[in-house]
Order: C-alpha cells, then structure tokens, then sequence
C-alpha cells in the first residue's frame, strides 16, 4: 500500500508547487501595488470569481476554494488535499481469484491493476480459498471459505460435521434435531417451521382469522402456525369479526350491539359511552309529547317516555304542542301564548264606538275574549250613533235607522211612544172608491199574548196610521169599539163587552184631513197599521159627526128616526135636498107578507138606542117583536162620507108562513125606499154578487143595494116606483108557493144594505155604490214591537 499512495502523494505536491510558481501569473512579488495590478482591480486569470491570490490554479476554471472535490489527481477545492473523501477502497487480488487481502488494500480513483473490490481472502496466494468457496468435502480440514471453520469440524458438538449441518454453532441445529417454531431451519433440510412437514406442531402457536381487521379474531376461526397468517391474530376475544368497530377496546355505544365484547350491550353495560344514550322524558298524558322536567338518559326509550320535551303540561292530553289552540285559557299548544288571536275558536269582535252593543264590519279585531270597545256583531250601520242599529226603530227620518239598507221604508215605525202595532194591508173593490170605510176586526188580548205582555190592553191608545213616510206617516182618524165586530158582515155585530176584542173603524185617506177623500183605485193596496198599547190617551179629533137617539148626521148627510115608529128611518136628506127615503112612510111596509102586507109604519112599538157615538162612527139600533117574529135593526153613518148604512136581522117567533099568491114574490120586503117624486124613473139591477138600484128626484137621487146580498134572489118586485128586493138567505123558498117555516127560523140573516145620495145621475155615484157594495178586503199581519 505505501507504494500505491507514495506516487500518488508525489504527483498532488508537484501540483501544488506547480500552481505556486505558474510563469503565467503575477506573483505580485517586485509590483508598484503591491496587490498584483498597477490598476489596483484583482486578478481572476479564469474568471471562476476567485482572485488569483486566493485561487490554487487561476488558469483553471473548475479550481477554486469551495469548488466539489473530485477524484481527479487535483486539489480542486484548493484545501491543500487532492481527492481527499472520494476515492474508493481497492484490495490486492494476487491470485486472481476475484478476492483481496484485505492487507494490500489501496485507495485511487480507478481500480489498479491487480486488485478486486472485495477483501477477505484468506489465502491470496491460491485462488480456491476465497469467501463463498465451497467447502463439500466433510473430510477436508482447509477452509476454503475462510469463514473461520471447516466441514469436518464438530464446533457445537452435536455430532454433526459442519458440513453435515446447517448451524455448527448451535448444537440444537441439526439433521436430526426436530423442527420446531422458532424461525429456524432446527433439522437442516432448508425448510423452516410451517414449510416444514416435519414440523413439531406441538409447537405452534393458536391464531385466531380477524377478518375485519380490528386486531382481534373470531374465536371460531382458529388456525395453528408458528407464524400469524395474513389476517390472523393471537387474540380469539372478538364477538363480530364482520363488524371492526365491535371488538374487546371498543367502547360500547347506543346501538343494540355488545361493542366491547363483554357480553353486556348498551345501558346493561356498565363502561357504556354515555354520550352516546338518548334522552327521554316521562309522558304521563301519553300525547306523544313529554315532561321537559321528567328525564331519563338511556339507549332505548322505556315505556311511557318520548324524545319530545315540550310538553308544558303533561297531565293533559288535549295539551302538546300539536294541539290546536283554542279559547279556553290554556296555553293549548305549549307556545307560551294562551288564549291568542289565532285560537281556532277566536271570534271576531269588532269596534262599537258608538256603545250601542252593535260593532263597525269595516273595524274587526280577532280574539277568544271580547276587547274592550268591541262586540260580537258587525252590522251597525253608522258606529258614531248609538241610535242607529239594527235593534234601532226604524223611523221616517231619512235615516237607514235600523241598518237593513233601506231608509224610511213603508213599515218605518209612526213613533216609538207606542210599543204595539199590527200591520193592515187593505185592497180596494173592483171599481175605485173614495175613501172607502174600514173596520178591522181586532183581537187585542190576543195580540199582546203573542207579544208576552199580560197588561190589559188600553182602547185610548189605538191609533190608524197609513205606513208612507214620503206622506208623512198620516194619521188617521179613527175609533175602537169593544162591543162591535163584523159591522160590514153578514153577521150579529155585536160583541161581548171588555173582552179586549172588537172594532176598528176609520176611513182610508191619505193625509187623514177627511175634508177631501183620496181614492183608492180599483183592486189597489195601501199599507196602514193599528198602533196600541197597554197605556194611552184618547185623540182629541175634530169631527163633523152628530148622533143622537134620534138623528145621525155629518157635514154631507142627516138621517132622522122616529122612535114613535120604533126607531125606523124616517128621513134621509144630502146637502140640503128634500126627503130622499123614509120607512116610516113606506106604503106597503117593511116586513114579511104573509096574509097581506103589513100596514106603515111597519111597527109602533119597540126600542131605540145610540149603540155607537163617534167621534168616526156612529150607530143606531132599533128592535122590535111583531106577530111571528123579532126584527132588529141597526143604522150607522161614517163622518166624512154622505151614505147611510143598515143591516136587517129578523127571526121567527112562531110558526110562520110566507106567501104571496099571485106573483113571484117570496113575501119578504127587508126595506122598501120612498121618495117625494119616484116616479120620474127608477132603476133595477142584478148581477151575480150584488143587487142594487136607483131612485132619481128632480135634483137628488138615491143609489140603493145589498153590498151583501142574500144567497137566494128569485127575482125583482115589478112594483114600479119601489125598490123591492124579494130575497132571503134560507134556501127554502121557493117562487109562488107560500112556505112555512118553524119558530126561531132566521130568515133575514144580518143583511147588509146602503143608501148613498147624490145629486145628479145615477151614473155619477155607479162606481161609488158598487165599491161600497162589494167592500174592500183587509189582511192583518202578526202583531209586532219596534
């Protein structure tokens, strides 16, 4: 070796010498400068950026100090040291065997001649002994292999050769030692543990598969090995080797399996993860919503407990926050609001400014109690008047008072000083009439009954009213009378006294002055209503109506009756004419013929009486019991109309026969009419509901008629000047034939009659006498309160 490096370290001092006197650089020595330049700049002959002074080769670019040292024969990094760090380790290969003596080693750049790049030959002159040689004859004591040892050598004493064996440093090694798990070849057949088949398997380990790779196995998967398989482990405590989060270091959680293999799962596991349970709470109401205050941590839900814990009372089922809220004053649905606008059961309320109990539709507030200021109702028209309302009355004041769209209607109350009225729809007759009488058979005890008022009805407060607020609601004169009823019927008028029921009598007239009589056209309506009440004042009327015992007169009309003839008419004078009618002067009587007829007056004897005396109406009665029979009758007058009306009633007293033996006459003349000048022309006329005719003087006349005729006419008296109607109710009759009847047969039922003076033609009063004949029909409504 020392004369491989001695060489070597000639040349790197002649390198160094050489690049210390180079005669192409500038020592510097003998310069003006004294730093290598007369210019003063450093020299950098190759320009490597190291100064020549500092530079170990300035011709060399790739010399400099820092430079990478090479293995070139050149101190590149100019340290004073060439090649120093990179050369590499040659060793002297005498033999050629491919080995060296680690003795001979060299180091150089490049491989000598004559060296190898692996030592350790023990015998570098012979080129069978080398590293590796074999050594395969047990009976050979070299050792070829230089291993220190040779085959037929016993190192371990185990009485093998170490040639016969493959460890003859362990005397458990060899042929005939037994395999066992320990990672050795024990028996030398180059075959190790469980490659081995000769393998002591008493001597391998239990591994246990993990197929899910959590480190623990199926401890029903077993597998005996020196050596763990792949996917294998000593470990057999795993209980669900398909699940690698289940194994014995796991941590037991909520999920209904035994994480941690302890046999015990969940909340029965003491080492449970209790962040992992759930909480429950009590829900003793069982509405599926429970008591925030009642809970329980656990992994299942017990019974009688849910996840929810919002109930706010968990004694009511009807109580959740599912329930619907409603007016009841309960927090219904657990949102801390009780009683809200939005309950499902919320009224709406709405503003009563006014405080008349009515509420503004247009000023609604929602609520389960009433606001103060409001009220359950919306249909108050006008919330800034507490009198108008719909329980307001409805009054002619050109206000809708009661809120039902409608301003002064035909039924706005007269005046609410009286608390009763009954509504009276009247329809003319067929012809038209001017201001036809009325009289409304009212049952005033009955009315207040339907009203709920026991008080006794007072007769003073009964007042007409025509139901037009565009006429100003008229009143109109009018009375009642409790012993009337059915005056205009073919019936007994007369009523029983203070029975609360009776007769109300007035004319109709649009303004109720009766001073000129409006007409009610033909088949026309009019809306009037009967006012009443309990207290009252009688009306002080003025009225042009006069009646006396003897007399029945008015502004148009005077009738006079002779009390000495038993209460007959005696004379019937209009607008100062002569005498227009007179029973007292009749020439053949007024009653029934029976042997001949009866001599005038019709009767002597017998009663009169004022039974009605105004201030609208008035009444005379008259009776009397002649041979065979009792007849009454009864004559009543209007104020502010010229007629005169009567009505007949007659009954047998005994068995009576009615005849007349020459003519068709059946013996009954209820009233027979004459006049000073009848004469000059009479009229006679029939038609199917009325009979009636017509007397004319030289300046007045009289029209005459049943305005309800009996139900059986046979014919007309020819007896020219009288107006003789030959008619009865009783069927029986018969034309010609005498007939007899039984005691207590009526045989003028009540018959209604009228004389109505005029001046001038029939044809001026025609219309007049047949709507006074025909009657104008009345409907009443149900009794009513404002």
């Amino acid at each position: 070796m020392t004369r491989t490096i001695l060489p070597l370290m000639l040349l790197l001092a002649a390198g160094c010498t050489n690049k210390e006197v180079d005669p192409g650089t500038d020592s510097g020595i003998g310069t003006d400068s004294g730093n290598g330049s007369d210019s003063g700049d450093l020299i950098d002959n190759d320009g490597d950026g190291s100064a020549a002074g500092e530079d170990c080769d300035d011709n060399n670019a790739d010399v400099f100090p820092g430079a990478e040292e090479v293995c070139d024969g050149v101190d590149n990094n100019c340290d004073g040291a060439v090649d120093e760090g990179v050369t590499t380790t040659w060793y002297g290969d005498a033999d050629a065997d491919g080995y060296g003596d680690d003795a001979a080693a060299v180091e150089a750049c490049a491989q000598p001649d004559g060296t190898a790049a692996v030592g350790g030959d023990c015998d570098d002159g012979d080129p069978a002994f080398h590293p590796g040689a074999a050594e395969d004859d047990c009976a050979d004591p070299n050792d070829y292999n230089c291993d220190g040892s040779v085959g037929y050598a016993d190192a371990d004493g185990d009485g093998f050769a170490a040639c016969e064996e493959c460890d003859d440093d362990d005397p458990a090694i060899h042929p005939d030692a037994a395999e066992v798990c320990d990672g050795v070849d024990n028996d030398c057949d180059a075959l190790v543990d469980d490659d081995d088949d000769s393998l002591d398997t008493s001597t391998q380990s239990t591994f246990y598969m993990d197929d899910d790779g959590d480190g623990y196995g199926d401890p029903d998967d077993a597998v005996q090995a020196c050596e763990a398989p792949s996917g294998a482990t000593t470990d057999s405590s795993d209980c669900d080797d398909a699940d690698a989060a289940v194994n014995p270091a796991a941590s037991e959680v909520c999920d209904g399996v035994d994480n941690d293999c302890d046999a015990l799962v969940d909340d029965d596991d003491d080492s449970l993860d209790t962040s992992t349970q759930a909480t429950w709470y009590a829900d003793g109401d069982g509405d599926g919503y429970g008591d925030p205050d009642s809970a329980t941590a656990s992994c299942t839900q017990a019974s009688g407990t849910v996840s929810d814990s919002s109930d706010c009372d968990d004694a009511d089922a009807a109580v959740n926050p599912a329930a619907t809220e409603v007016c009841d004053g309960v927090d219904n649905d657990c949102d801390g609001v009780t009683d809200p606008p939005s309950a499902a059961d919320a009224d709406t309320w709405y503003a009563d400014s006014d405080g008349d109990g009515f509420g503004d539709a247009s000023n609604p507030s929602v609520a389960c109690d009433t606001p103060s200021g409001y009220t359950d109702d919306d249909n108050d028209c006008d919330d800034t008047d507490g009198a108008v309302n719909p329980d307001a009355v409805e009054v002619c004041d050109s206000v809708d008072n009661d809120c039902d769209g409608v301003t002064d209607p035909d039924d706005a109350w007269w005046d609410t000083a009286w608390a009763y009225r009954i509504p009276v729809t009247v329809t003319a007759a067929a012809t038209d009439v001017d201001g036809p009488p009325v009289a409304v058979d009212v049952d005033f005890r009955a009315a207040l009954d339907s009203l709920g008022d026991s008080g006794s009805f007072n007769e003073d407060s009964v007042r007409v009213v025509l139901q037009d607020c565009a006429a100003g609601q008229p009143e109109l004169p009018s009375q009642f009378e409790d012993e009337v009823w059915g005056l205009f019927d073919k019936a007994d008028h007369r009523d029983p006294a203070s029975d609360e029921a009776g007769a109300v009598l007035f004319l109709y007239d649009t303004d109720g002055d009766y001073t000129s009589l409006e007409t009610l056209a033909a088949s026309g309506t009019a809306a009037l209503a009967i006012y009443f009440d309990t207290t009252g004042s009688a009306p002080g009327y003025t009225t042009g109506l006069s009646a006396t015992v003897t007399e029945l007169s008015n502004d148009d009309s005077t009738a006079t009756f002779d009390t000495s003839a038993g209460g007959l008419l005696g004379g019937f004078t209009y607008d100062g004419s002569v005498n227009l009618t007179s029973q007292v002067t009749s020439c053949c009587g007024n009653g029934a013929y029976t042997s001949s007829w009866s001599n005038t007056p019709m009767y002597t004897t017998g009663t009169t009486a004022l039974a009605v005396d105004g201030p609208v109406v008035a009444a005379i009665e008259s009776e009397a019991s002649l041979t065979g029979y009792d007849v009454r009758y009864t004559y009543w007058m209007f104020d502010g109309r010229p007629e005169l009306w009567a009505k007949v009633w007659a009954e047998t007293t005994a068995s009576t026969t009615f005849g007349h033996a020459t003519d068709s006459a059946n013996g009954l003349r209820p009233w027979e009419s004459q006049q000073t000048d009848i004469s000059s022309g009479a009229a006679f006329t029939i038609d199917t509901n009325l009979l009636y005719g017509d007397t004319a003087g030289s300046s007045h006349g009289l029209a005459f008629g049943y305005a309800q005729p009996p139900t059986y006419v046979t014919s007309l008296s020819v007896y020219d000047p009288y107006l003789i109607a030959i008619a009865d109710d009783w069927a029986g009759f018969g034309g010609g034939t005498p007939q007899t009847v039984a005691s207590g047969t009526t045989f003028l039922d009540n018959i209604v009659m009228v004389n109505v003076p005029h001046t001038g033609a029939f044809s001026d009063v025609q219309d007049t006498l047949f709507g006074l004949m025909e009657g104008i029909s009345v409907s009443q409504g149900a009794a009513e309160a404002p």
